[in-house]
């Protein structure tokens, strides 16, 4: 029984080695807000300076970024992908940040029920989630696509 076990987590490992990293879709990145929300689209750029705290202003409200740290790997995505770092010199920076000049660091969300009842409480607020995850969510809205994942092949050339 042992060796059984042993021999198919053998050959699904080697299977999953085999496949090329182009042929496993990944689901966009995108930023989101309450429905109720008057801020339009931000572009990456406007994002990177929130999260690292900078202040911008939506309609002449403050914009308040949130941190959705509810999926290990949507996480680093975001970080690596929009921030340009991983998640353990972002906190360092952000931390840094705080102590030198003040602001608040963005609020830390690990669970995706609170994150959206604060996404939906105050409208100045943002996060990044997957397109699917948004869409199955009729009070929110997205704003912009952070991230695609461009490498899926296409059939039709």
């Amino acid at each position: 029984m042992k060796r059984s076990l042993l021999a198919l987590s053998f050959c699904l490992l080697w299977s999953q080695a085999a496949l090329p990293s182009g042929l496993i879709k990944k689901p966009d990145m995108v930023l989101v807000a309450s429905v109720e929300s008057t801020l339009g689209p931000l572009s990456v750029e406007e994002v990177r300076k929130l999260y690292l705290g900078e202040t911008l202003l939506g309609n002449g409200q403050t914009i308040k970024p949130l941190l959705n740290y509810s999926d290990g790997y949507l996480q680093e995505l975001f970080m690596h992908k929009v921030l340009f770092m991983n998640t353990t010199t972002y906190e360092h920076h952000i931390l840094s940040r705080v102590f030198r000049v003040g602001g608040n660091r963005p609020k830390v969300y690990t669970g995706l029920h609170k994150l959206l009842g604060a996404l939906t409480a105050d409208p100045n607020t943002i996060t990044y989630m997957y397109i699917d995850e948004a869409g199955v969510h009729p009070d929110l809205k997205v704003l912009s696509i952070l991230w695609a994942d461009r490498d899926w092949p296409t059939h039709n050339k």
